[in-house]
């Protein structure tokens, strides 16, 4: 009689525990967070013009006022790059020494990052 009592209460401890951690788990927020995936450009020039990748960095600045800081992102020689960035409307804009001698911004426009996707973003530097 013993031996049943123990294996009931081990058996409704281990259901609670499964109930709670069901519970929790159904209560966590979905992921908050995109991945922006993007190239660093320069582009035009002289026929027969140029598209070719570069360094330097991207910036990402909040489109609304969110409370979210602007984001930074430090592009190498390969002109590609990749981040985690939380769920918004963002401004891109981009500097390389290589246009400018990073004086001017470059365009990567406006994107809108939503939560477990991936947004595609091409910073571009139009060299006249």
């Amino acid at each position: 009689m013993r031996r049943v009592f123990i294996v009931i209460s081990t058996l409704s401890l281990s259901l609670l525990i499964i109930l709670g951690l069901t519970i929790a788990l159904a209560s966590v927020p979905k992921s908050s967070f995109g991945t922006v995936d993007g190239s660093f450009r320069m582009i035009g020039g002289p026929p027969p013009g140029m598209n070719r990748l570069v360094s330097g960095y991207v910036t990402l600045n909040p489109a609304k006022n969110n409370h979210q800081q602007f984001v930074k992102i430090v592009v190498n020689a390969s002109g590609k790059f990749t981040a985690l960035i939380r769920v918004g409307i963002w401004n891109v804009s981009g500097r390389t020494p290589n246009f400018d001698s990073s004086q001017s911004p470059c365009n990567g426009g406006r994107i809108t990052v939503k939560s477990g996707q991936i947004v595609p973003v091409s910073v571009q530097c139009e060299v006249p």
